[in-house]
């Protein structure tokens, strides 16, 4: 009877342990997107203020790119910057190459005919390609411009969708706003490979998962592969989701919310999980979860250390290299380091 109390004894502090690490996984994890997300938001409104201030104009192109580069080469979160006019002119920058590295830019005009110009440049801001080529891409049917319009003045964030310039998935934050020469809006892209890179790194246990989701569902990023098959652009959870992830979604495919730990049996298995809501932007809520097997929690009874001991050192470890990030995301950005692209 007492080794069968301290056996007993043994295993809930495990599992009280591993609720701690869970808690404070989902926790870490939490800010680390909250940060790399809402840096987006940060350049968005910085660039709104700039423009409707005329401190950059929004008609000069030349001035624009110098400002973008200046802005991914300062904020490693962004992918591109861009704007959108309301008679199709477009300017664009985003990361490119090994590494990104590099750089793409693209510049349309319309007037006195459209012409378009895309450039290249390496790691040292020198241009390496230049082409005027024919692009049929038009702004105005894009879902950062569509949506931005319909709410003029707010920050708005698109659904996951794929890139049409680089063909990865990710989320555009915009805002529109009119200057003398009309309409136009402003944008920032985020690509959510890196957060799917964030969430590889963080090893829960082998069978565990930590996945991020947004408020339609998607599928936005995980630790570890889905076992459906995700298809073309950004799956929803219920498309690629697990028996064990499955029993947490209601009849909408969104997790449900509950506060604390949930401990539930899947085909006769015990999984606990954590789900924490995510506020990336005033009423733009993403959610950060993750579950695992109690068999994971409980093989340190063995004499082994369990797996999630080391949880947390892997997480705070993230968590201090995001906050540098966010400093600098919020400070303002000094042109004169950056690339300067030809003039069009």
């Amino acid at each position: 009877m007492a080794l069968w109390s301290d056996r007993q004894n043994s295993e809930q502090a495990l599992k009280t342990q591993a609720q701690s690490s869970l808690e404070q996984l989902v926790r870490v994890t939490s800010d680390n997107v909250r940060s790399y997300l809402q840096s987006a938001s940060q350049i968005v409104k910085v660039n709104r203020a700039n423009m409707g201030s005329g401190l950059i104009s929004a008609d000069d192109p030349s001035g624009q790119l110098l400002n973008f580069q200046a802005l991914l080469d300062s904020v490693p979160q962004l992918n591109g910057v861009l704007v959108g006019h309301a008679d199709g002119r477009f300017v664009f920058a985003r990361r490119d190459g090994p590494g990104n590295t590099e750089r793409f830019t693209r510049v349309i005009e319309v007037r006195p005919e459209r012409r378009v110009l895309t450039s290249t440049y390496n790691q040292t801001g020198t241009l390496t390609s230049q082409s005027s080529e024919a692009n049929d891409y038009d702004p105005r049917a894009r879902p950062w411009y569509v949506l931005a319009q319909q709410k003029p003045g707010e920050v708005v964030w698109t659904d996951p969708y794929i890139f049409a310039s680089s063909g990865q998935p990710g989320v555009t934050v915009a805002s529109s706003l009119t200057g003398p020469g009309g309409p136009f809006v402003i944008g920032a892209d985020v690509q959510l490979r890196q957060l799917a890179d964030f969430l590889t790194g963080v090893q829960i246990s082998a069978n565990g998962r930590a996945f991020i989701t947004d408020g339609s569902g998607h599928a936005i990023a995980t630790s570890r592969a889905w076992p459906g098959e995700p298809g073309t652009g950004v799956p929803l959870l219920s498309e690629v989701a697990d028996p064990a992830l499955r029993a947490l979604l209601d009849d909408n495919g969104l997790p449900a919310t509950r506060e604390g730990t949930r401990w539930y049996t899947v085909n006769g298995q015990q999984f606990a999980a954590v789900l924490r809501p995510v506020e990336v932007q005033p009423g733009v809520n993403w959610m950060v979860g993750v579950y695992a097997p109690t068999t994971d929690f409980t093989a340190g009874l063995n004499g082994s250390r369990s797996p999630l001991l080391f949880v947390l050192l892997v997480s705070l470890g993230g968590s201090l290299l995001a906050w540098p990030i966010v400093l600098r995301a919020t400070r303002p950005w000094p042109n004169c380091n950056a690339r300067r692209p030809p003039t069009t």
